[in-house]
């Protein structure tokens, strides 16, 4: 009896550690259509100024009467 439930603890733990590995899987390939999706769509503005801040490396554009800053990790 104490071996059908040592087994079946670890059949249990084997398809615990499946599913999060197909759920990391499928996080990770969503993730990588979400941002091919942005990289390849395509923009349409007039951008009015830009300004290099002190404080940051990279400009931030004003927009449609709205600064907007992309920064490394943004699009």
């Amino acid at each position: 009896m104490v071996k059908f439930i040592k087994v079946g603890i670890r059949i249990g733990v084997v398809i615990l550690v499946l599913i999060m590995i197909y759920g990391g899987i499928t996080l990770a390939i969503e993730m990588v259509q979400s941002k091919n999706e942005d990289i390849n769509s395509e923009y349409f503005s007039v951008i009015d100024d830009i300004k290099v801040s002190e404080n940051r490396a990279t400009p931030s554009f004003l927009i449609n009467d709205e600064w907007r800053y992309w920064g490394a990790m943004e699009d």
